[in-house]
C-alpha cells in the first residue's frame, strides 16, 4: 500500500513539473509570437513613447491587448496604438503616417501592421471603434467597404473610403459603365490576359459583368443596392485571380473607375486622369 502511495506520488508530481514546462514554454512562444504581430511594446506597454491612445486619448495602457500595435521608428523610439485608431487613419486613402510626429511608418511596420489587421478582420474582428456592444448595420457595412479599400491600399493602391461612400446613384452607374468600357475595349486586353486577370469571367455563374451600361441606366434601386453593386466589383476585380500580381492590375483598373467617378480620386492619381482623358 505504501509503495502504491509513493508510486502515485512520484507520477503526480512528475506530471506536474511536465505540465509546468509545457506551460512555460508556451508562455514564452506566444510572447515572442506577440512580439512579432504586434511590436516591441506588446508585453511592457510603458516602452511606448506616447503615454495617450491618439484616438481616444485614453491611456496606452488602457489598450485591449488584442488591438494594441507599436513599432520602432528609425531613432528607434516606440509608439504605441490601437489598431482600430490607425485602421481609420488608413481609411483616408494616404500614407499612413505617426500622427504624433508626422513621419512615414516604416515599409515593415507597415506591413506587420496589415498581417494584424488581416488576422483581426479573418477572426471576424471589427477594426472599428464599436457604438454600442456590437457594430451597428451602418457599421457593419462601414466595416465591409474599409475591408475593400484596405486590400486596394495592400495592393499599392491608396484609396479613400470616402471617394466610395460619395458616389451618387448616377455616378455608381458611370462607375459601372467605366469598368466595363476599360474591361471591354479601352484596356486592349486579350482574351488570354482577361482570363488570367479574372478567372471564369465569361461563365454565367462567375460572369463579371451581367448587364449592358445601357440596361443600368433605367434600373431603379434604392443607393445601397447601388453601393453594394459596385464593391461587389471592385472586390471580384482584386481577389478573383490566384496571383496577387494579376490581383494588383485589378487594383489599378478599379482606382482608374474611381478616378472617372469622383473628383478627389482624380486629384490623388493626376496621371490616370490624364490618361483617361487621352
Amino acid at each position: 500500500m505504501a509503495l502504491t502511495e509513493s508510486r502515485n506520488t512520484y507520477v503526480t508530481r512528475f506530471c506536474l513539473q511536465a505540465i509546468r514546462r509545457i506551460q512555460k514554454w508556451w508562455r514564452r512562444k506566444l510572447s515572442i509570437h506577440s512580439f512579432k504581430q504586434q511590436g516591441p511594446a506588446v508585453n511592457c506597454y510603458s516602452l511606448s513613447q506616447n503615454t495617450t491612445e491618439v484616438y481616444s486619448m485614453e491611456p496606452i495602457e488602457k489598450v485591449p491587448k488584442l488591438f494594441f500595435f507599436s513599432y520602432a521608428d528609425m531613432k528607434k523610439t516606440i509608439w504605441a496604438f490601437d489598431v482600430r485608431s490607425l485602421s481609420h487613419i488608413m481609411a483616408q486613402g494616404k500614407q499612413p503616417e505617426n500622427p504624433y510626429t508626422r513621419e512615414v511608418f516604416p515599409p515593415d511596420s507597415l506591413q506587420r501592421l496589415r498581417e494584424r489587421i488581416s488576422y483581426l478582420r479573418k477572426r471576424k474582428y471589427p477594426v472599428m471603434y464599436l457604438q454600442g456592444e456590437s457594430l451597428s448595420n451602418e457599421q457593419e457595412w462601414n466595416q465591409r467597404v474599409l475591408d475593400i479599400f484596405m486590400k486596394l491600399e495592400a495592393l499599392g493602391y491608396l484609396a479613400a473610403c470616402s471617394w466610395f461612400n460619395r458616389l451618387t446613384i448616377n455616378e455608381h452607374k458611370e462607375f459601372y459603365k467605366a469598368m466595363f468600357q476599360l474591361w471591354n475595349w479601352r484596356l486592349g486586353l486579350s482574351p488570354a490576359e482577361k482570363e488570367a486577370i479574372m478567372p471564369g469571367h465569361l461563365k454565367a455563374a462567375t460572369k463579371l459583368f451581367r448587364w449592358l451600361p445601357d440596361a443600368i441606366q433605367t434600373m431603379i434601386h434604392n443607393h445601397r443596392w447601388w453601393q453594394k453593386q459596385s464593391l461587389a466589383l471592385i472586390q471580384t476585380f482584386i481577389e478573383r485571380s490566384q496571383d496577387k500580381t494579376k490581383n494588383a492590375l485589378g487594383a489599378l483598373y478599379v482606382i482608374m473607375g474611381l478616378v472617372h467617378v469622383s473628383e478627389e480620386a482624380a486629384e490623388a492619381y493626376p496621371w490616370i486622369a490624364e490618361t483617361l482623358d487621352e
